[in-house]
């Protein structure tokens, strides 16, 4: 029986396998990351097909991969016909969140080969502090979906290589940036960045020889005008494909939403890439309502974020706590905020202070709304470094907000620094820690 892939958008995409409909971190309308990005192909043709899904499996919980409201359009009677796919987390938020909107569930055992239907199996791996990719099994055909996936270490590889066998019929994988890259003066920096993502694509075409390699995970922009400068060395399908094609090792797979392609066929790329080209050349900004946050309910929503931060310092840890706390946050940020002309001083440790105009020592410059959701949400530091829509002045003043970012992401997960956490996650922290040599 032959395997169908059918393209939706971005990272989505449907496994149609002997009359069981599998798709993948479902994201088709609206803006995500606080109005950051959206979508190069706008398009509702394949919403039809969507709403008969059997199967639904989520990478992460990223709104470009786990998508509420894209969720919804699968009517509430449905929903319960419908499985998704999610690895365990302790916070089972996404899990809990599906349950309530009248989904089945199935939640996946990091490093465990799981059937999800007979004859067709699901290996989710964790990749980081929230990322995930999946090999699934279709009978004899091998598809693996590595999604955002940043993979350093050759053993994930060769695990890979072990669990297939060394055979991947299909490899997807991410092609370009997906996070602030330098200020709008600084193109050089996203060219080189937009470079390492292709070349990681080329390197894991190289190690897994995939006979085919669709490049996805990219098919987004940076939409709003305080970030649109983003998009000027942002890589593309064409050049995806043909980097592959002068690889050699790998046919590259190009497919245009409700494109279908049977696994192992020919494909003429030629069609969908045309009608990318057409659909980026049309790109411009989003016009987005944004209104200016009140400083004195700023100044408190920043209090009350920094007394959520230090709950996840375990008392039965203090020396260690306040020593990694001196490190891996900060004396202070400057908040500059364009809309309102003042600067807010924040820190964990210390009440919120804010002065008029910028100080000489500012480090961030936003807008006072981008600054509400960053203290309105435990997850909301690690937007911004997505949506980028800031500016800064060095590079350790982007350094500071990946540290508040990981702070952030552990009480977002409902993680404890404790000496467990610090033993199990040692090389993550020392890797933020250092981030401020690499941070555009």
């Amino acid at each position: 029986m032959s395997t169908k892939i059918i393209w939706a958008n971005h990272a989505s995409f449907f496994v149609e396998h002997e009359g069981t409909l599998i798709v993948t971190d479902p994201w088709y309308f609206g803006a995500v990351f606080n109005n950051g990005w959206e979508l190069v192909s706008q398009t509702d043709s394949f919403y039809e097909r969507f709403l008969t899904v059997d199967f639904i499996w989520v990478s992460h919980e990223h709104p470009d991969h786990f998508h509420p409201p894209t969720l919804k359009l699968i009517p509430e009677e449905r929903r319960k016909d419908v499985t998704i796919l999610f690895h365990k987390t302790q916070d089972r938020r996404v899990i809990d969140y599906c349950k309530k909107i009248g989904f089945s569930v199935k939640e996946l055992n990091a490093g465990w080969e799981e059937i999800v239907k007979d004859k067709i199996s699901f290996y989710n791996e964790k990749n980081g502090v929230e990322d995930s990719w999946v090999i699934m099994k279709l009978n004899d055909t091998i598809v693996l979906n590595l999604n955002d996936c940043i993979i350093s270490d050759n053993n994930t590889y060769q695990e890979i290589k072990t669990l297939v066998n060394g055979k991947v019929d299909v490899l997807l994988s991410q092609f370009g940036y997906a996070e602030r890259i330098g200020n709008p003066d600084e193109p050089q920096l996203r060219k080189t960045e937009a470079k390492f993502w292709l070349d990681s694509l080329i390197k894991q075409v190289e190690i897994l020889n995939p006979d085919f390699t669709i490049p996805f995970a990219s098919y987004k922009f940076f939409s709003h005008d305080e970030n649109f400068y983003m998009n000027d060395e942002a890589a593309k399908p064409w050049e995806a494909e043909e980097m592959i094609l002068e690889n050699g090792l790998s046919k590259p797979i190009v497919l245009y939403p409700s494109d279908e392609w049977e696994v192992g066929s020919k494909n003429d790329n030629s069609t969908a890439l045309n009608k990318y080209k057409t659909d980026w050349d049309k790109l411009k900004p989003t016009n987005y309502e944004t209104a200016s946050s009140d400083l004195n309910q700023l100044v408190s929503q920043a209090d009350e974020y920094s007394t959520s931060l230090l709950k996840i310092f375990s008392p039965s840890i203090k020396l260690a706590n306040t020593v990694f706390a001196s490190i891996i946050s900060f004396n202070s940020i400057q908040f500059y905020l364009k809309d309102i002309d003042t600067t807010l001083s924040y820190s964990i440790r210390n009440k919120t202070t804010v002065e008029k105009g910028r100080k000489i020592n500012w480090d961030i410059e936003l807008h006072s709304e981008s600054l509400k959701y960053l203290f309105k949400f435990p997850y909301g530091t690690n937007t911004l470094l997505v949506n980028a829509r800031f500016s800064s002045s060095s590079k350790e003043a982007v350094a500071k907000l990946y540290r508040l970012a990981h702070l952030g992401l552990m009480v977002s997960a409902n993680e404890k620094l404790s000496v467990p956490y610090l033993m199990k996650n040692f090389t993550k922290i020392i890797a933020t820690l250092l981030k401020r040599n690499k941070i555009n």
